[in-house]
This record gives C-alpha cells, structure tokens and sequence, in this order.
C-alpha cells in the first residue's frame, strides 16, 4: 500500500515542469503544499491526465468509478480504492475502465512507507528520488456523479507494482510499490490510445539505484501535514548504510 505521499509544489509549478495546460478553475483553487497528505483522508492532489491534451488539476485521492450508488456508500468504497494493483487491475471492476482509457501521473517528491521490527514496532521511512526534484507515479483517474449534491467528483488511485530491492528491505511485509517511471516514459502511460500489451510493458519496479530513504518520526501518523513529518530522525549506522540512509548505488 502507498498511502502517504508528500506534493509540496504549487499547481503552477507543476504545471510548468510538465509542460501541461491550466484550466482557470485550476488556477483559481488554493494551493496547499502536502508534507504528509493522507490518501485516508482523501485529500486533493495534483495530477497529469491527457484527456485533450496534457493538462493538469486537482483530485480526490481515493477513486470513485462512476456507479449509480450513493454518495456515503461510494466514500466507503474510496477508501479501499487508494492503490490499485498493476496484476489485478485490468479485471477489478472498479479499475478495469479507467486502466484502459483514464492514466494519470501523480507528481510527489517523496513517499512514506513503514518497515516491520517484530518487536520493536514499524519504523516510517521517507523515500524520495535521488538527483531528481519528483516522482512520476502512474495512477488513474474517474469521474462520479452524484444524483445527491448534483457534482461530479473527480478522483484517483495510484497504481501499485511488485517491491524493487530497496522497497523490499523496507516494505517487508507487503512487498510493494507505487509504479513509478521515468520522464520519458510519461507519453506513453498518458497515450489515449495505448493497448493493454503497451500498458502492461510500463508495470516493472522503479530501480533501487534511483532511490533513497531515511528513518522519520515514529508519530508520523499522528502528525498530519506538518513539515515535520519529512524530517531525518534518529541515526543508526547498524540500519543500511551511514546515517541510517538507505541509498543503493
């Protein structure tokens, strides 16, 4: 599961680096940096979607297909909905469409993940990318309209890979990953017209090499979005490496 993730940028900065349009209701909402966003508490974040053209905007976190259900029942479901599978995710009814046709990236400058001590408790790490300012995370995206409030709510889930090497050291329960790629390959994941063979060729770990984490707070969940959140605590040169930093070369 990935469900913390750090988007400190603004969306007009996002937009630049991208290359992306703005919409105007884009650019009239507030921007607020996420330190520690909470895909739980469905927050908004910004994503690329190419539906005509690369564009940017805020969702939901948490994807809501479009069903003719209600509201309350679909903010339940959304809360199951944060990460999609890349095995499953072509045959779950509530990803199935939008893998085909509604690719998003989801741009963060870091991600938190906890690792399993036994005893000791789950230690928080922060893993952000080496030599570059973000993440490229796919996700995809639907929109759901609600017969109660007469809107249509926007929203996403960030697609989930098998763990590469690093993840695996700290992930060691789940043995999971947000489906990271690279600059280049972004065309790609946003092409409306990409086959299920093509999409399926982007599903491979992001390498260890391009990565790094480091141990954070331990309250990181009580928290909430506080720069705090992302600072380095406590050293352990026993823990992978000087200073307690995973960094794999």
């Amino acid at each position: 599961m990935c469900t913390k993730v750090t988007q400190r940028a603004s969306v007009k900065e996002i937009q630049k680096k991208y290359k992306a349009s703005l919409p105007p209701e884009e650019a009239s909402k507030p921007d607020t940096p996420n330190y520690n966003a909470n895909g739980y508490d469905h927050p908004q974040l910004v994503v690329i979607q190419n539906e005509h053209g690369r564009s940017v905007e805020k969702m939901q976190w948490g994807l809501m297909p479009n069903w003719k259900r209600p509201l309350e029942e679909m903010l339940t479901l959304a809360k199951g909905n944060l990460n999609a599978r890349s095995d499953t995710i072509f045959e779950k009814p509530s990803f199935k469409d939008s893998i085909l046709h509604c690719r998003c990236i989801i741009p963060v400058e870091g991600f938190f993940e906890y690792q399993d001590r036994g005893k000791a408790g789950k230690q928080p790490f922060f893993i952000f990318p080496k030599g570059m300012d973000t993440f490229n995370f796919c996700g995809i995206y639907a929109h759901y309209y609600s017969a109660e409030t007469k809107e249509t709510i926007r929203s996403f889930a960030i697609v989930t890979t098998d763990a590469n090497e690093m993840m695996a050291e700290i992930h060691n329960k789940k043995l999971r990953m947000p489906l990271i790629i690279a600059e280049d390959q972004i065309d790609a994941w946003l092409n409306p017209n990409a086959t299920r063979e093509e999409i399926e060729k982007l599903m491979v770990p992001y390498p260890s090499d391009l990565m790094k984490g480091y141990e954070v707070s331990q309250d990181l969940a009580k928290m909430g979005n506080v720069s705090k959140a992302i600072e380095e605590v406590r050293k352990n040169p026993d823990l992978f490496g000087e200073q307690g930093t995973m960094d794999f070369i």
